[in-house]
């Protein structure tokens, strides 16, 4: 009978862990007497510094992570239709409703979530909203953006309460960033009431300076080579981890074409970029000893 207790207790019994050797070793300096305390703070600070660089190519791998998802959710991306009637004037337009029906699906498929929270109001009583966008593997790029109060209706005149004027706001918000996050196209960006268009897509107007000296008969093949080009040109320029991956943030779309598209032109641009991300680091940890 005891036997049968211990072989269920044990079957029952959580799995160890493996010990992290760095840390044996510590355990095991700090029990020896004849050790010098030098000896021991040493390892401490070794063990300090060896987290702080796995806790920060953690980051990096979430980084990549999350930018290359991006790319990926950005290029599957359709065009939202428009589904609501502004009755006052006469226009069509894509309200909340259909930017979660047609396009967020496949945010969630690549694994992002979104969140949106008011943030108070600024000096010129704008609506502050704060939005962050989270990756499955941990990295989260959060904001503040400022939107005019909805208070009013077509002809200027106040047709809303407080709540019901921030309730619209948010809506907008929402609508409006999600958009622009994931650069999301709709067939008409604007509400009919005053709101102006979404600005044209600045990344693939990018992609035509570099494409526009070539022949007019250049193939899809050799616009995709100058880009993925120019991208490993740019990328190489960079002089700041931040600035390389805001710069990776401005071209998440191009990337996500050239995947889809020209994978070996992407897996190059891919290279470049995670070859000079590494060495921006090393320079980084370098100055940081200096």
């Amino acid at each position: 009978m005891n036997n049968q207790i211990a072989q269920v207790e044990d079957q029952g019994a959580a799995p160890m862990l493996p010990a992290d050797p760095m840390v044996s070793m510590i355990e095991r300096v700090a029990m020896d007497p004849n050790v010098p305390i030098e000896r021991l703070e040493r390892m401490m600070d070794l063990k300090d510094r060896h987290d702080t660089n796995q806790r920060e190519e953690d980051q990096r791998e979430a980084k990549r992570a999350y930018n290359s998802a991006m790319a990926k959710a950005q290029a599957h991306m359709p065009t939202v239709a428009k589904s609501k009637q502004n009755t006052h004037t006469r226009s069509t337009y894509a309200d909340l409703s259909d930017i979660e029906e047609q396009a967020m699906p496949i945010a969630y498929s690549h694994g992002f979530s979104v969140s949106f929270n008011p943030g108070g109001k600024d000096d010129k009583d704008n609506l502050l909203v704060n939005w962050s966008v989270m990756h499955e593997n941990g990295h989260t790029e959060e904001g503040q953006a400022a939107f005019p109060l909805d208070a009013a209706g077509s002809q200027g005149k106040t047709n809303k309460t407080g709540i019901q004027a921030m309730g619209s706001t948010m809506t907008y918000a929402r609508r409006y960033l999600i958009c622009n996050l994931f650069n999301i196209a709709t067939d008409d960006d604007n509400d009919g009431n005053g709101q102006q268009q979404r600005p044209p897509n600045k990344q693939y107007s990018w992609a035509n300076t570099i494409t526009e000296n070539l022949p007019e008969n250049a193939t899809p093949r050799e616009k995709a080579e100058a880009i993925a080009d120019a991208l490993r040109a740019q990328f190489g320029r960079m002089k700041g981890s931040r600035q390389i991956d805001n710069e990776w943030d401005r071209r998440a779309a191009i990337i996500g074409e050239l995947e889809s598209k020209h994978f070996d032109l992407w897996e190059a641009v891919i290279e470049t970029y995670e070859q000079r991300r590494h060495q921006l680091d090393e320079e980084r940890i370098e100055k940081s000893r200096e």
